[in-house]
């Protein structure tokens, strides 16, 4: 079976890709923002470790023995982990744009009145060019500051100020590396693309401890703003064309889908409605490529209402020349009439002119039958299903009656004692009684008429046979049972019309009615649905 997805589901899912695909844009671009913060997060901590091993052996250099009360004890709270392994101490970059606070700008280095100790001076002094030359290639802002928080060294103008009022030194001094992320104010406008950044406007700071002998004899600083993602795009430029390209194949496709699943199958009913339109509805047929469920079900009903379209045309069509017929054999024959005795008033004998009006008076009658029957055929044809039941034993008891009035006897086998049928108990009756009726006109007087039923209870219907002993019925006569105005008894007055009415009147029930002949044997097949 050819799988065919719902309209609403193809609808979902072109929109779920209409919405991924921006969204999808924007998150991979927050989540490199993310991965050049921590990148600028490791490389500083790389940095302040080699600064911060520089400046312990430059210490041991000045000062062969750190005095005991050189430098501030580490807070127990905060002891590494992983002391027990004292040769490893990696440290993975945590920052996430996501989650963490970005803190305001910091505050400038400030005046103090305290002044730092020579050793920590005379280890600033060397580090400072080193350090402002390493700051070319790594452009990071670097501060090293004694125990105290007094800047030693600078890549700046802060040496012999204080930084101890910042708050990431104060944690720093107690033994903590701490890194955070502040805002970044700058004298230049963003470009358009930084909008939708959140990593564009702040900067990286990392404050690491310098601890010996586990003390901590000072701190390092070090900051720096991560690549923006224009800078980083524009290095990623061709990849970026790559995926542009991409982009666009992904919207073509999901066109080139749209068109196949909804677009082309609407097209193409578009054109069966104009072929319906103009009337060729034999065009009309169900879609090889409906493409999607709803599509396929609308085809078919599209189909199967041309078929009816063109079954009813074709029924008024043969309907409309049938009672052409009818009616013009009686007016033809009265307007002849009607002539002959205008013309021959005066000569015309008495017995004549009464065999004239007997003929106008006979064909009157017929047309007034037609007209009485027509009116039947279309209430039975526009009829509509009430919903109404009744058993079937009363509608035979009133049969039964029916044809002994007639002095014709009815025998029933198996009656079906209780059985609720989905019909109403007028149309029921209506359609025994045209089925008796064309029996007594077309039979002799000892013909037996039978009547038998049965029925299922796992295909809840019922099925009922009337068969006669009459005379036989030809194969092409068979053919034309129910056809409209069809009768072999058109001598004795009938119209033709009573089977078309009961067939009609079946059909709006959903029963069914076919006839079989063998022999001299007639047997109409009635199948009627049972009630719940």
């Amino acid at each position: 079976m050819t799988f065919r997805p719902r309209i609403t589901r193809v609808l979902l899912g072109i929109n779920l890709m209409i919405m991924v695909l921006p969204l999808a844009g924007i998150g991979v671009l927050r989540l490199y923002e993310n991965t050049l913060v921590r990148q600028t997060e490791t490389e500083l901590i790389a940095q302040a470790a080699f600064i911060a091993a520089t400046y312990r052996a430059f210490i041991k250099q000045n000062i062969a023995d750190v005095p005991e009360h050189y430098g501030l004890s580490i807070t127990p709270a905060w002891q590494p982990a992983y002391q027990a392994d004292k040769r490893w101490r990696p440290q993975p970059g945590i920052l996430d744009l996501a989650t963490d606070d970005i803190h305001p700008t910091p505050k400038d280095a400030r005046l103090t009145e305290n002044v730092a100790d020579q050793p920590a001076i005379t280890v600033g002094a060397l580090l400072t060019p080193i350090l402002q030359d390493a700051q070319t290639t790594t452009l990071a802002a670097i501060r090293v500051t004694n125990h105290q928080g007094i800047v030693v060294a600078s890549t700046g103008s802060e040496i012999a100020l204080s930084l101890q009022h910042r708050i990431e030194i104060q944690r720093a001094l107690q033994g903590e590396t701490v890194r955070l992320l502040r805002q970044r104010i700058s004298d230049e406008p963003s470009p358009p693309l930084l909008s939708i950044s959140r990593g564009a406007k702040v900067r990286v700071f990392i404050a690491m401890p310098i601890i010996s002998d586990n003390k901590v004899i000072g701190s390092i600083l070090l900051s720096r703003t991560p690549k923006t993602i224009m800078s980083t795009l524009h290095g990623k430029r061709h990849l970026l064309y790559s995926t542009i390209i991409l982009l666009m194949l992904i919207v073509i496709l999901l066109s080139v889908f749209t068109a196949k699943t909804i677009s082309r199958p609407m097209k193409a009913l578009m054109t069966q409605a104009n072929l319906a339109k103009q009337g060729k509805l034999d065009a009309i047929t169900p879609l090889t490529s409906p493409g999607t469920i709803e599509m396929d079900e609308l085809s078919k009903a599209v189909a199967d209402m041309a078929k009816n379209l063109q079954d009813q045309t074709r029924y008024i069509r043969d309907f409309a020349a049938h009672l052409s017929h009818e009616f013009k054999t009686p007016i033809t024959a009265i307007q002849g009439a009607v002539e002959l005795l205008e013309e021959y008033a005066a000569t015309i004998s008495d017995s004549d002119r009464k065999q004239f009006l007997s003929n106008i008076k006979h064909d009157t009658e017929r047309m007034n039958q037609l007209v009485h029957r027509l009116l039947e055929l279309t209430h039975a044809d526009i009829a509509t299903n009430t919903g109404a039941s009744c058993y079937l034993n009363d509608v035979l008891l009133t049969t039964i009656n029916q044809a002994q009035l007639a002095r014709r006897h009815i025998t029933t086998i198996t009656p079906a004692q209780g059985i609720r049928l989905a019909i109403s108990e007028e149309a029921l009756t209506a359609v025994l009684q045209t089925l008796v009726e064309n029996t007594i006109q077309h039979t002799k007087d000892d013909t037996q008429i039978v009547i038998s039923t049965q029925y299922s209870v796992t295909n809840p219907q019922l099925t009922l046979w009337v068969q006669d002993t009459g005379a036989a019925i030809s194969p092409t006569n068979a053919k034309q049972m129910f056809t409209p105005f069809f009768t072999t008894g058109r001598v004795q007055g009938n119209t033709g019309l009573g089977l078309a009415i009961a067939k009609s009147l079946l059909t709006t029930y959903q029963a069914t009615i076919r006839f079989s002949a063998e022999e001299k044997i007639t047997t109409f097949i009635i199948t009627i649905p049972l009630s719940d």
